[in-house]
């Protein structure tokens, strides 16, 4: 059996030394980015205090239009299941139902401003 051959210790990478530089990466992009931000607001003549009040204002606002989009969006994908199982229906029991449950997508759909 051959005796696995030693390494010198300065050949020996440092075990800490990724886990630092990751560190440091890390760090350096974080504040490059921040830079970035800082940079592109200065242009657009706000200051940091400004574009946080106005995202502040902007997630209330969209909140409720978000709940809104979710909800029409999951309306819209029933009524796509719904039709596409209309096509596919052979029996008039079954097809009654889906189109009673089409019918009932729609006036939900309406009521979240939706146009046929």
């Amino acid at each position: 059996m051959r005796r696995r051959q030693r390494i010198p210790k300065y050949n020996r990478p440092y075990k800490g030394l990724w886990r630092i530089l990751k560190q440091m990466a890390r760090g350096w992009e974080s504040k490059s980015v921040e830079a970035q931000i800082e940079t592109a607001e200065t242009f657009r003549g706000r200051t940091r205090v400004d574009a946080h009040v106005e995202a502040a204002h902007k997630a209330a606002h969209t909140l409720a239009s978000a709940n809104a989009s979710r909800k029409l969006d999951s309306l819209l994908l029933h009524r796509t299941r719904v039709l596409s199982d209309l096509d596919k229906c052979r029996d008039d029991r079954y097809r009654k139902t889906l189109s009673d449950g089409l019918k009932y997508l729609e006036v939900q759909l309406t009521a979240l401003g939706w146009h046929a």
